[in-house]
């Protein structure tokens, strides 16, 4: 069930901040979970390694569809704001590329989207391929 990677793709994935990958080989899925409940507010690390781990999930031949979903109530209520403030303008100047890697990956990434959807969260499912929401689903850029 879980794929093998890399020795540089397992440290990474056993180091991951707030949230964790689940590959399913039978199924050729592979799940990224926000896992930092009730919000899943997303620090500026996790945002690098979103990019990280969309690139090498792109690379997967195992891989044929990525979901990004959540745990929790809420998908995410968005950004960690501390980070922002603690960042040079040149580093906050390429986040979007960070935030883009769902739409540079060559596989359908599907987003499950419940509760809120803001910010950060919000701009992550608008770069995957699809958007599947539930009833309760509240999306926005507050910023």
């Amino acid at each position: 069930m879980a794929e093998s990677f890399s020795t540089s793709v397992t440290e990474l994935l056993a180091e991951l901040d707030g949230f964790r990958v689940e590959v399913d080989t039978e199924r050729e899925r592979a799940d990224i979970v926000l896992c930092r409940p009730p919000l899943n507010i997303i620090t500026m690390k996790e945002r690098e390694q979103l990019r990280e781990v969309f690139n090498e999930l792109d690379r997967n031949s195992a891989v044929r569809v990525i979901v990004l979903r959540a745990e929790g109530e809420h998908f995410s209520s968005g950004g960690e704001i501390r980070g922002f403030l603690e960042q040079t303008p040149e580093h906050v100047s390429e986040l979007a590329w960070n935030v883009a890697a769902a739409e540079r990956c060559h596989k359908p990434v599907v987003a499950a989207i419940h509760g809120f959807c803001f910010g950060v969260g919000f701009e992550l499912s608008l770069a995957c391929d699809f958007r599947i929401v539930t009833e309760s689903a509240r999306v926005g850029l507050p910023e």
